[in-house]
């Protein structure tokens, strides 16, 4: 569920249930028990290039910047990618007998995660606790502060 919302808050235009949705792409998302989606259409969505909205790239010299970033906001052009681009970390149960170890790995490796993370355990399925993986989720976090 976590991968599928991160992807329809890059490209609401997918879903009519999005499409009026006013939030911003999330940075990272933390993917605990995810799966590739088995419905041939929600597969396109991660597979298919769609465009996304990108801001543009300033040209202009470094007295100019704080107006640069104004007008960034407001300009934007499309660009067409594969993929989710935000970060993810993906925690995957090797004990998990609901979504197998495969299937959560399948999400990883046929769809294009932006710097994707995966954390195993030797749990089933559930969040790991533990202070090993409490600190993977703490620096994975981190990184985005």
């Amino acid at each position: 569920m976590a991968s599928l919302l991160q992807l329809l808050l890059e490209r609401p235009y997918l879903s009519p249930v999005m499409s009026g949705c006013r939030h911003d792409p999330l940075k990272f998302a933390i993917i605990v028990a995810g799966f590739e989606p088995r419905d041939p259409e929600k597969l396109q969505w991660y597979t298919n290039k769609y465009p996304i909205l990108q801001p543009r790239r300033s040209t202009n010299s470094d007295d100019d910047e704080d107006m640069d970033d104004q007008e960034n906001k407001e300009n934007v052009e499309p660009q067409c990618i594969h993929g989710v681009q935000g970060a993810s970390m993906h925690v995957i149960g090797r004990s998990d007998v609901i979504i197998e170890p495969e299937r959560a790995e399948g999400l990883l490796k046929h769809y294009r995660f932006k710097s994707p993370v995966s954390l195993y355990h030797d749990g089933g399925h559930y969040l790991p606790s533990n202070a090993a993986s409490r600190q993977a989720y703490k620096t994975f976090v981190q990184s985005f502060a």
